[in-house]
């Protein structure tokens, strides 16, 4: 696990949550300082692969194995910790939101559903981009008037987190291959933490 700065390049494999559903792994208290948005990639952050391969009808999802299946059998894995960490973050009073370069709009957003997180996420960012997601984040702070110092997102892609740092925004780079951890989840809260304290001294 490097810091740089802001950035934080998360190269540790998560351990899967096992808190029972309503029951926090952190508290509020324990904190002098989070963050007021929280920034989900969707694409290797919260599922394995690219959501736009999938054929357009997911036609279910196996919630004990977190996986999406398509109309021609096709599978998909997805974060088995997700849903628990957007209800810490809520429970936190952290808001939040997507930014996401699937040119599939409608078929992230039914993964999402399948996923049962759709009523935790205030915004959505789903769109797609030649470039980085500058535009998505500067869409997000001018919808929740919430500054880029306030955000914490979460990405695979340093394409995507080394720009958004630029602007003042904390990122985590998350494993391809564990995706979102709720490890991964609580360290990120504890580093903005810290470096907020930082800033402050």
């Amino acid at each position: 696990f490097q810091m740089i700065g802001v950035v934080w390049f998360v190269c540790v494999l998560g351990v899967r949550n096992t808190k029972p559903a309503g029951v926090l792994s952190v508290e509020k208290h324990t904190f002098n300082h989070l963050p007021k948005l929280i920034v989900f990639d969707l694409d290797n952050t919260a599922w394995h692969g690219h959501v736009h391969q999938m054929h357009q009808d997911i036609s279910g999802v196996n919630v004990k194995e977190h996986t999406f299946v398509d109309a021609d059998g096709h599978s998909m894995t997805f974060s088995s910790d997700l849903k628990h960490i957007m209800e810490e973050a809520k429970a936190l009073g952290c808001k939040i939101a997507i930014a996401s370069r699937s040119p599939t709009v409608t078929l992230a957003q039914h993964a999402l559903n399948l996923m049962s997180v759709s009523p935790f996420i205030d915004w959505s960012e789903i769109w797609n981009s030649d470039t980085n997601k500058n535009k998505h984040l500067q869409n997000l702070r001018d919808a929740s008037s919430i500054p880029f110092s306030e955000m914490l997102f979460f990405d695979d892609d340093p394409g995507n987190l080394v720009p958004a740092h630029a602007l003042g925004v904390a990122t985590v780079q998350v494993n391809t291959h564990s995706l979102i951890t709720e490890s991964v989840f609580q360290q990120a809260l504890r580093d903005f933490d810290d470096q907020s304290l930082q800033r402050k001294s």
